[in-house]
């Protein structure tokens, strides 16, 4: 039961963490893309923030809430490296599970699936 709970305040935490982090740059990405007239630089612009952010966050977010308060010693690379490969994952399996038929459960994936994975 230990190691769940510990388990599980890695994944909330990475996942506060993240969102914490990708918000901002995500705001960012949108100023830049919004910086074009016309088409949809904004969205895209947004969307590659939260991606590109959100991922690292949660890596951090995992290393943090390991270090301090569990005293885990990992390498903090491969945290961050599983958590971009738990967002590819979810990017590649979009369509064969049809999570993109459904904007909400694919957020709710893409939210826990870096935090675990990491």
């Amino acid at each position: 039961m230990k190691y769940f709970a510990a388990f599980l305040s890695e994944v909330l935490v990475g996942a506060l963490v993240g969102a914490a982090l990708a918000i901002p740059i995500a705001l960012v990405g949108r100023a830049i893309g919004a910086m074009k007239p016309g088409g949809f630089g904004d969205i895209v612009g947004a969307l590659v923030g939260f991606g590109l952010a959100y991922p690292l966050g949660a890596g951090i977010g995992v290393i943090m809430i390991g270090r301090r308060v569990f005293h885990q010693i990992g390498l903090m690379w491969y945290t961050i490296i599983g958590a971009y490969v738990g967002a590819v994952i979810v990017g590649l399996l979009a369509e064969p599970t049809h999570l993109n038929r459904s904007n909400t459960a694919l957020q709710i994936v893409f939210v826990v699936t870096p935090p675990l994975v990491a």
